[in-house]
């Protein structure tokens, strides 16, 4: 009996057929089939055991016909006793047959049930597996809708997180620019506080200086009360002592310019001729700055200290000893620092702030100090 696979367990692209024993409803290898192990009688296909139980009940049956005849053989003789013989052999190969038959039938119709309560189990089944896959593809079908709809909204995230980065970027680029000015801002603020507070030190030694010449004023017109007051001349501020220019080395022809302007009778423009002047860091314009250490102006004479220091020149260290005992605070503080910078000289100290008499005896141990280097060199 040939039976074919259920669909889903076949594979579409291989044909497999599979036989049956329609005795004892059992699957039929190829081999038995091809070794003439499994048989078919009458259209009906028996296994290897079912072939070999049928062939021992009419073997068995044969043998009892055979033996039958053989006692009824032994009771008589002649042509009768043969043919008594072949009929009774005859008589049981028939018996044989039609239980053999019988059993066969009543077997097949057993089968045969089972067969069909087989196929409503399989039709049931796959009804079943039928109605699963649909819901297994419905609930499929929903899954890729949700993920389609994931997938959407991730996008949407990740385009919206995208804007908001870059937004977020640019805003702090701004803000990092902001701070930045900020902070530039703040230093300016801090250069001019620091210039503000120097020139309130300066104002109030200023203001305190002029205090006691008031001061003075009103003594003097107390001592003259009685007398008649003759008229004082008018002061004229005192300028730096101008170099002889014959000493002085020749500068390039644009530092020679801003070496002129050095004795403009403008303050201001006195100042800027000390920057640039020495803005190359040509050694040759020291002689030239020198003299301003006298200035009349007070910042021309801190900005001369200053720029002297910076050009380490060590030819200025006599005159800045002699700077120490400008009038102005914030002047000899200036002094003081590029004098030590320029001398190397950590151990002398200077108070700017100090006793008059206190800055007098240092200045002197400063001058000391000069004159041993001197001598020293000259050595």
């Amino acid at each position: 009996m040939l039976r074919n696979l259920p669909t889903p367990l076949r594979d579409p692209e291989i044909p497999v057929k599979i036989y049956f024993c329609d005795i004892c409803n059992q699957s039929i290898p190829l081999k038995d089939l091809d070794e003439g192990q499994a048989v078919a009688v009458k259209g009906k296909l028996l296994c290897a055991a079912c072939s070999s139980a049928a062939s021992g009940t009419r073997a068995a049956s044969m043998a009892t016909a055979a033996q039958t005849a053989a006692a009824s053989a032994s009771s008589g003789s002649g042509a009768g006793s043969s043919g008594r013989l072949l009929g009774g052999i005859a008589l049981a190969v028939i018996a044989s047959a039609g239980v053999s038959l019988a059993l066969l039938s009543q077997k097949e119709k057993e089968l045969r049930n089972d067969l069909e309560a087989l196929r409503r189990d399989a039709r049931k089944d796959l009804s079943l597996a039928e109605d699963r896959i649909q819901t297994v593809q419905a609930d499929a079908i929903s899954a890729q809708r949700g993920i389609d709809s994931l997938t959407s909204e991730l996008r949407t995230a990740k385009e919206d997180h995208s804007g908001r980065r870059e937004h977020d970027q640019a805003e702090l680029a701004a803000r990092f620019e902001r701070v930045t000015s900020y902070v530039k801002e703040n230093e300016k603020l801090k250069d001019s506080v620091h210039q503000l507070q120097i020139q309130l030190a300066a104002s109030q030694e200023q203001v305190g200086s002029l205090q006691k010449e008031l001061n003075q004023v009103r003594s003097a017109l107390a001592d003259l009360a009685a007398r008649p007051v003759a008229a004082a001349p008018v002061p004229t501020p005192v300028e730096a002592a101008p170099a002889d220019p014959s000493s002085l080395p020749p500068l390039p022809a644009d530092l020679q310019k801003h070496a002129g302007r050095l004795k403009s009778s403008d303050p201001a423009e006195r100042w800027e001729a000390v920057g640039e002047v020495a803005r190359g860091g040509n050694d040759k314009v020291i002689p030239y700055l020198l003299p301003l250490l006298k200035d009349a102006d007070d910042f021309v004479r801190h900005h001369t200290a200053e720029i002297l220091g910076d050009l380490d020149a060590r030819a200025a260290i006599p005159h800045l000893i002699d700077a120490l005992a400008d009038e102005q605070l914030f002047v000899r503080e200036m002094v003081f620092n590029q004098l030590r910078k320029i001398s190397r000289k950590n151990d002398l100290k200077f108070e700017p702030s100090g006793k008059s008499d206190d800055r007098a005896k240092q200045i002197k141990l400063w001058r000391t100090w000069w004159e041993k280097e001197q001598a020293s060199a000259a050595k």
